[in-house]
């Protein structure tokens, strides 16, 4: 492999900003290209007038060692905080049996903060749909939706994103992972955001469904440092969601809607939906990341690790550090 001076990485959720943190800090110069209009990936929160709602990742748990420092320090620096909700099952036994006992945390004052505190020392150049990436005799050349042909080439590119779009921008370039992503799935996940009629109660904060369209359940407003009204998340079933990827959102603002009534007997006032192609993973890898040290072209994210926040943060952090390892 060249030598590794500049790295574009695609994608600015927490495996992209992980890995390009890391590449910083060993004097490797990174531009990080992001097609949406913040940084965080699934760790996102939909924000309108009056109230916020976390409708991507949730929460997230912690069991490796160097995570744990990270955490440690999003939680120094009020990017995040442990969440204790009064946890139901609903629908049968939940086969977790630590399911009460596991420590969850969850981002301060929402779920994008700690990629906001992560992306604040990198160069992000959000809303840049990077849609082809060419190998050069000096090094990459990207061409984006928006600008055309970035005017940069770079030693190394990183794809931070799904393994669908990873699977399209690598298409015909001989590389040498390119058989490992058909051994990936990615599901997808209908996220319904609700807002409520005042004055009636659920008696619990968050919910595992076991039965019906709806998985999960939780109210948005319990989280720590959430502010404005009321606010709940229902999350799809990976099963129910892949079934109906192409329903029309008033159809499934309507059919979750009512579930989300029937299961909590609370009343729905304002909703709306939010179609997540590409939520989870059946089977993801367990390499930690993917690279081709000919071609200088790796991969990293939830999928190539475990499927999880810590996964992704792990897989970025793993694969910078194989890029600087001497």
């Amino acid at each position: 492999m060249r030598e590794i001076k500049s790295v574009a990485i695609i994608g600015a959720g927490i495996a992209g900003l992980s890995c390009a943190s890391a590449l910083q800090q060993a004097g490797i110069r990174v531009r990080v290209f992001e097609k949406s209009r913040g940084v965080g990936g699934r760790m996102s929160t939909r924000r309108g007038e009056g109230w916020e709602c976390d409708h991507g990742a949730q929460y997230f748990t912690v069991s490796d060692d160097l995570f744990a420092k990270t955490v440690a320090h999003w939680c120094s620096i009020g990017a995040a905080t442990v969440w204790n909700p009064r946890l139901a099952v609903l629908g049968g036994e939940r086969s977790e049996s630590r399911a009460e006992k596991v420590v969850r945390y969850v981002g301060t004052p929402r779920m994008t903060s700690p990629a906001s505190a992560m992306a604040q020392a990198i160069a992000i150049q959000t809303s840049t749909t990077v849609c082809e990436i060419n190998p050069q005799a000096s090094g990459w050349t990207l061409n984006t939706v928006e600008l055309g042909w970035f005017d940069e080439t770079f030693d190394c590119v990183i794809l931070a994103i799904p393994q669908p779009q990873v699977a399209a921008l690598i298409k015909g370039k001989a590389v040498s992972w390119e058989r490992k992503l058909n051994e990936v799935e990615m599901l997808p996940c209908w996220a319904l955001m609700v807002q409520v009629e005042s004055g009636a109660r659920a008696d619990f904060d968050a919910a595992f469904v076991n039965q019906g369209p709806l998985g999960w359940l939780c109210c948005n407003s319990h989280k720590p440092q959430r502010g404005g009204q009321e606010t709940w998340l229902a999350h799809a079933t990976a099963a129910w969601s892949k079934e109906h990827l192409e329903l029309a959102a008033e159809q499934a603002l309507e059919i979750l809607s009512s579930e989300f009534e029937s299961i909590t007997g609370l009343r729905v006032r304002l909703g709306l939906v939010h179609r997540w192609r590409y939520a989870q993973s059946v089977s993801a890898l367990q390499g930690r990341y993917l690279l081709d040290d000919q071609r200088a072209l790796g991969a990293c994210g939830d999928w190539t690790n475990g499927d999880k926040v810590e996964g992704a943060w792990l897989s970025g952090y793993h694969l910078a550090r194989a890029l600087t390892r001497p």
